[in-house]
């Protein structure tokens, strides 16, 4: 048989799995060795395809750097740890989202499960005898909160609605209105 878990239950779990994943990130982010500011600042513009084919001309010589104190093998290296760099900020920014929509499920669920109990407890509320006797305050708590469930579902109390000739009795006089100021 399948256990129900409680909110407290499912809450517990969440922090144990977010506290992994930031693990991750926090030993992942400490073993990454960063490039020079310099060669990231350069090279930010570049795709990391176009970084790749970078460091395979670099390593295979075919060009060199700009500056003659930089050897291509050093400069290679500083462009693997940039590609590293932003390999990690992907991930870094995975996580992050996966937990926002994991949080943001869980969230969903537990208002739906909570509303589903308070409507329930809504329609108990409103079969009591004293609910429907206009004279009690217990039956006044009840339409307000009928009118507040109707306006939370987008279902708004209606206008009064004219009787069926006197929308065009208002059309007509409208048109009426204008010719009394030009006289």
């Amino acid at each position: 048989m399948m256990k129900i878990k409680t909110l407290q239950e499912r809450a517990c779990e969440m922090a144990g799995d977010f506290k992994s994943r930031l693990a991750f990130i926090r030993q992942a982010l400490a073993n990454t060795p960063r490039p020079r500011a310099e060669v990231s600042k350069s090279v930010q513009h570049l795709s990391d395809v176009k970084l790749r084919r970078q460091i395979s001309r670099l390593r295979a010589g075919v060009i060199q750097p700009l500056d003659p104190a930089v050897k291509g093998g050093a400069l290679a290296d500083d462009l693997e740890k940039e590609l590293a760099c932003r390999l990690l900020s992907r991930q870094v920014l995975a996580q992050f989202c996966y937990m926002r929509d994991f949080l943001s499920s869980e969230m969903d669920m537990a208002s739906a499960g909570m509303m589903e109990c308070a409507l329930a407890a809504f329609r108990e509320l409103k079969e009591l005898p004293e609910a429907r006797d206009t004279t009690t305050a217990l039956s006044g708590k009840v339409r307000r909160l009928h009118r507040l469930l109707h306006d939370e579902q987008g279902r708004t109390r209606q206008e009064k609605r004219l009787p069926a000739g006197a929308s065009d009795i208002q059309t007509h006089c409208a048109g009426y209105e204008g010719e009394e100021g030009t006289g």
